[in-house]
């Protein structure tokens, strides 16, 4: 017995204190190691993301490469705008929306002579300019018709479909509101003495605010009266909904829009008018313009023009935000007939030539694309844009 418990305790392995003391050291160094390498792999990853995101962010690409092209079946005429998320095709011969592969979803013939397209949230109208009908759309097709007695001469929508329409009479004009289905809400005959000519019409996204200017003249002098209506609320204003009535001497108002939130706007001949309020508007800021302008343009959170620099060739790009803040000054050569805002973006092009500025000022494309462009919006991806143009719909890659 004696020996055999002998011969049991000189098989047991006993372990020294400092080698189990060394043991752990080195399993703390491996993993110290280990979490060093990760830390330091991650931190090199993302110092080259943060240079490649830099360099796309900041470098002017002049080149595109075509990813994929589709051939338009349609007229040659067509036109084209984004519009929830679809492309509207319109013509003077009717309307179609493609999906991004240039597949036709809906179809809907008509014979307009001179086509205007307005689009506001999920809803898009098309009007006869000098005729008598106008056409509203959503997603899944044809919404609502609307017919007028008088030549149709300017038009507006909301974003559930509330339709507002100034019809020309040369004596007594019409300011009018439909529904998305066609049937009349409001009637409004404008006397010229009065008010003057009604020269520009707005309706706010709920389609509870009409907002519309007129030209008058008195004694040689031009002005432009202002008139908010409110819809939502009739003991706030006049029997005929009017709860703000603005005038402005020696200026001429030709364009007028509603912003998000409770912001409406005006651009004149020389300054930016800014108004506020859901109920009853008040003039907030009014932003002289140093310039002349050449053209305006907006979305529901900026406000652009292209101004003349006296003396030069060249032109200055400039975005207002809701606030009457400049976000935006950059200088460029060249003529651009079209000019989108999207996504904070404003792309300009005429024929095959085209340039992108990024609201933060970068100028992100200066070149030419294989084909004149008819319309052009960015999509889902780096850099990726659609273009529709007369060689058909394409999806293009920004590149060097």
């Amino acid at each position: 017995m004696r020996g055999r418990k002998h011969r049991e305790s000189s098989d047991l392995h006993v372990v020294e204190p400092d080698q189990e003391v060394a043991d752990k050291n080195k399993n703390s160094q491996t993993r110290y190691n280990f979490r060093k390498r990760v830390i330091t792999w991650i931190v090199v990853m993302l110092v080259c993301m943060a240079g490649g995101y830099l360099f796309l962010a900041r470098h002017t690409f002049t080149e595109v490469r075509v990813i994929s092209t589709r051939r338009d079946g349609g007229s040659g005429n067509n036109q084209y705008l984004k519009f929830d998320g679809e492309i509207l095709r319109y013509s003077r011969d009717g309307a179609s929306l493609l999906n991004r592969r240039g597949e036709e979803q809906w179809n809907k013939p008509y014979q307009f002579q001179t086509p205007l397209t307005i689009i506001s949230g999920n809803t898009a109208i098309i009007g006869d300019i000098g005729g008598n009908e106008i056409l509203v759309f959503q997603r899944d097709g044809l919404k609502g018709e609307v017919q007028t007695a008088l030549p149709i001469e300017r038009i507006a929508v909301s974003h559930q479909g509330i339709v507002a329409a100034i019809l020309r009479d040369e004596i007594s004009p019409q300011i009018l509101k439909f529904d998305a289905v066609g049937t009349l809400l409001v009637e409004r005959r404008v006397s010229l003495s009065e008010t003057g000519y009604p020269i520009e019409v707005a309706i706010s996204p709920d389609g509870l605010m009409m907002l519309v200017t007129y030209l008058y003249t008195r004694d040689g002098s031009v002005a432009t009266r202002v008139g908010f209506y409110n819809f939502a609320n009739t003991e706030r204003g006049q029997p005929d909904h009017q709860v703000v009535f603005d005038e402005y001497q020696d200026t001429i108002i030709p364009t007028a829009f509603f912003m998000e939130g409770e912001t409406s706007a005006l651009i004149g001949d020389a300054n930016i008018f800014i108004y506020e309020g859901r109920q009853t508007p008040e003039l907030m800021h009014n932003i002289e313009i140093d310039k002349k302008i050449r053209s305006a343009f907006h979305s529901e959170r900026y406000i652009g023009l292209v101004l003349e620099n006296e003396g030069s060739s060249s032109k200055e790009l400039r975005l207002y935000n809701r606030s009457a803040n400049m976000v935006l000054s950059e200088e460029f050569e060249g003529e651009y007939s079209s000019i989108r805002l999207v996504g904070g973006q404003v792309i300009m092009f005429e024929q095959a030539r085209c340039i992108i500025f990024t609201r933060s000022g970068v100028k992100r494309f200066d070149g030419e694309l294989d084909g004149n462009i008819i319309e052009m919006f960015p999509v889902r991806g780096i850099n990726r844009y659609l273009v529709m143009g007369t060689n058909g719909m394409s999806e293009v890659r920004l590149v060097r």
